[in-house]
């Protein structure tokens, strides 16, 4: 058997990521809307998807960042868990159910919202949004 080809090496890296991060094959068919058997195909190296789907994949398993999944960087190239400060250290792979669950509504608000969203979060520290967080 030869080296893997890259449309499997690609399928392969699907795969891996979605599975860490927890998805189906239907969830992420639903979410690109094509069909569970066409994304079936993008896993197991028979079709490749297209640039928009390719871009739409990134986003959605590598958190916009498509150099692991086009095979630019390798596996050990992926960041390890680090100071939760650093956001963009933190790797979209290790988020918790909950977490995604809080990006997926963050992704569903228009931009108006997300900006005040965000403005109303940089407005408090952590530490006042723990204690709020506590009183209810």
């Amino acid at each position: 058997m030869g080296e893997p080809t890259v449309q499997q090496v690609f399928g392969e890296r699907l795969r891996l990521l979605r599975e860490m991060q927890e998805y189906t094959q239907q969830q992420i068919a639903d979410i690109l809307n094509v069909s569970r058997s066409t994304y079936t195909r993008y896993e197991n190296g028979s079709s490749a998807p297209s640039l928009e789907l390719t871009r739409r994949l990134a986003q959605i398993l590598c958190g916009g960042d498509p150099r692991f999944i086009m095979q630019l960087s390798t596996e050990a190239d992926m960041p390890a868990v680090a100071d939760v400060t650093d956001v963009d250290a933190i790797p979209i792979p290790t988020l918790s159910p909950d977490e995604k669950s809080l990006v997926l509504y963050y992704r569903t608000l228009d931009t108006d919202q997300r900006e005040a969203l965000l403005a109303a979060f940089r407005e408090r520290s952590l530490a006042q949004l723990a204690a709020d967080l506590g009183k209810s």
